[in-house]
């Protein structure tokens, strides 16, 4: 199968390169995605009385932080527990898409969503030495260097 820009995130093993300067950075992304949360319905903390949780009778939105998010999916916890994902506003990673391959602007890699895209290249001094809030970087990889996780 040939990897492009509607399938390269499903299950894909590659190696990016990192890109220190590319005008690619002052466009505007072709794809932006955003940080999952799972929020539990036993364990919120309220910070108010008006920081509820109120779920759609037909549990397609949730109201959360004075915000409303579509639940993407729901998961049984322990004790009756239920849990709510939803996206949030939060930008995890953005991306261009070129004819060779594909621009990356983030700064979480390795094991990303179902695919483990590594790193490589003369990476800014101490990038793996923070774990938290470290910044995002741009790489690139071409699609002949994307292979999927079957194969």
């Amino acid at each position: 199968m040939e990897i492009n820009d509607t399938n390269f995130f499903q299950d894909t093993v590659a190696v990016f390169e990192y890109v220190k300067d590319s005008e690619v950075i002052n466009q505007p992304p072709d794809f932006v995605s955003k940080w999952e949360k799972i929020v539990w319905d036993n364990e919120l903390y309220y910070n108010s009385e008006n920081d509820q949780l109120m779920v759609s009778e037909n549990e397609k939105t949730i109201f959360w932080n004075e915000k409303s998010y579509p639940i993407l999916d729901t998961k049984e916890g322990f004790e009756n527990s239920k849990g709510y994902f939803i996206e949030t506003d939060k930008v995890s990673s953005k991306y261009w898409y070129a004819n060779g391959g594909v621009y990356r602007f983030s700064n979480h890699w390795g094991c990303v969503n179902t695919c483990d895209w590594k790193i490589t290249g003369e990476l800014p001094l101490g990038y793996f030495l923070r774990k938290r809030n470290r910044r995002p970087i741009l790489c690139f990889c071409k699609w002949e260097n994307f292979t999927l996780v079957s194969d």
